[in-house]
C-alpha cells in the first residue's frame, strides 16, 4: 500500500484542520487593525493636546504621555503571536507616512498658524489618517 495515498476521509479533515488553522491565524492577527486604530485616535488628541499646550510644561506632558502611550502600546504589540501577510511594509508605511503628517503638522501649526486650534484639528485628522487607512488595509487583509 502507498504509504503517501490517503482515504477521502482524511483527506477532508486534512482540508477541514487547514481551513479552522487559517481562520484561527486570521482572527488573532486582527490585532493590528485595533493597535493602528488606538494609534490613529492618539494621535488625533496627542496633536491636538500639542497645539492647546504649546509651550513650557504642557509640552513635557503632551510627550510624557505620548511617550508612556508609545511603550504601552509597544510591550502590548510583542506579546501578540501572529502577525497579517505584509505587515512590515504596512506597518513601515503607515508609520513614515505619519511620520511625513506628524512633522508637517508641528513645522506649520508653530511657525504660520501659530495659535489656531483649527489648524490642529486639521493636523489631528492628517496625523490619525495614515493609521486609519493602515487599519483599513489591515482589516482586508484579515478579513
Amino acid at each position: 500500500m502507498d504509504p503517501v495515498a490517503t482515504s477521502p476521509a482524511v483527506s477532508a479533515d486534512q482540508l477541514d484542520r487547514a481551513a479552522r488553522l487559517s481562520g484561527a491565524a486570521r482572527r488573532s492577527s486582527r490585532w493590528y487593525r485595533t493597535y493602528l486604530l488606538v494609534f490613529a485616535a492618539g494621535s488625533f488628541v496627542l496633536a491636538l493636546a500639542t497645539g492647546l499646550w504649546a509651550g513650557g510644561p504642557g509640552v513635557a506632558v503632551v510627550t510624557g504621555v505620548w511617550a508612556a502611550f508609545i511603550a504601552l502600546s509597544s510591550v502590548w504589540v510583542t506579546r501578540k503571536p501572529t502577525t497579517i501577510r505584509g505587515m512590515r511594509g504596512l506597518h513601515l508605511g503607515v508609520m513614515l507616512a505619519w511620520t511625513v503628517a506628524w512633522v508637517l503638522t508641528v513645522v506649520l501649526g508653530s511657525t504660520v498658524f501659530t495659535g489656531q486650534l483649527a489648524w490642529w484639528v486639521v493636523g489631528g485628522l492628517l496625523t490619525a489618517a495614515a493609521p486609519a487607512v493602515g487599519a483599513v488595509l489591515a482589516h482586508r487583509r484579515t478579513a
